[in-house]
């Protein structure tokens, strides 16, 4: 049976997991976005933003980067 998404927020395992990831990534003592003061979370949102979009930049670089190549090939 699946269980519901706010009740797994109470489970030990997925609490243990969920900050298993935080300090591997961002170091002990991190802030959850749910813990950060409301004025820093603007900063917050932004910066999550960017990174889908930084990623695509990286990707499309990469996409022209192998067509100029296969037409310099040809």
């Amino acid at each position: 049976m699946a269980r519901n998404v706010l009740t797994m927020a109470g489970d030990p395992v997925i609490a243990l997991g969920r900050a298993f990831l935080i300090e591997t990534t961002s170091g002990t003592g991190a802030l959850l976005p749910a813990m950060l003061p409301f004025d820093k979370l603007p900063e917050f949102v932004r910066g999550f933003a960017d990174t889908p979009l930084f990623r695509a930049g990286q990707e499309n670089q990469m996409r022209v980067g192998g067509l100029a190549r296969r037409r310099s090939e040809s």
